[in-house]
């Protein structure tokens, strides 16, 4: 009987073992799973610096899941969103009707704190509709731009901030609409321009309706990081 016990003991002691081991190996390969699929973000072309992809991937990293941001053209970016082909995109406005519509997730955090600017070389211009006839230029796939731009008719659609920038400063263009980010990052190449804040546009992340598990949880991890005063615009680590 003694024996029996021992070996009642020892098969106990073994499944136990072997148990924790399983849980042990089930874990890790969840944890090898989430960190091999790594979620696609994106981000507008030329709107934000390399450092906000960098220092979203390493929030995101601390939550033990993986994501990566692809720079693309605004319309791209939106287009791909649409059909599902990104997990989601980082620098669209609040309110972006089509996909509050869609079902699309925004995230409760900011991402970043901007300001809508008006840029020309006129003092005196202080607001879209003081353009008149004059050429306006933007990009397409921006909301903000389309929203502030609505009523004005000489717009001049351009592939990205960089170009917009070369055309203000030859004069073929007579004003443009930019974020104070990215004026700061290519406005130096204009001499003396003149520019006018004609909003203030925070811009939010948006995710997939599939991930409503994920999205608290990167919306948690960024609002821990900008609490340290940290800042998505922040040159990364």
């Amino acid at each position: 009987m003694e024996t029996l016990n021992l070996s009642a003991i020892a098969r106990v002691t073994v499944g136990v073992v072997v148990g924790a081991i399983s849980a042990l190996l089930s874990v890790s390969m969840v944890h090898d799973a989430v960190a091999n699929e790594c979620l696609t973000f994106a981000t507008p072309e030329n709107t934000v610096g390399k450092q906000v992809a960098q220092n979203f991937e390493t929030v995101v990293a601390s939550t033990g899941l993986c994501a990566k941001v692809l720079d693309l053209p605004p319309e791209q970016s939106e287009r791909m969103f649409r059909a599902g082909e990104l997990d989601g995109e980082l620098t669209r406005v609040m309110d972006y009707s089509d996909y509050e519509q869609r079902g699309m997730i925004r995230l409760a955090t900011p991402s970043i704190e901007g300001q809508a600017l008006l840029v020309s070389f006129d003092p005196t211009l202080k607001s879209v509709p003081e353009l008149d006839g004059r050429l306006l230029g933007m990009l397409r796939g921006i909301e903000w731009q389309r929203e502030m731009a609505r009523d004005h008719g000489n717009r001049v659609y351009l592939p990205n901030y960089s170009v917009m920038v070369e055309m203000l400063s030859l004069g073929r263009i007579d004003a443009m609409l930019i974020d104070n980010i990215t004026f700061k990052r290519l406005g130096g190449v204009l001499a003396s321009p003149s520019r006018v804040i004609i909003g203030y546009r925070n811009v939010y992340i948006w995710m997939q309706p599939r991930h409503s598990d994920i999205a608290p949880v990167i919306s948690d991890a960024l609002a821990k990081f900008q609490s340290t005063g940290k800042s998505l615009l922040d040159p990364a680590d």
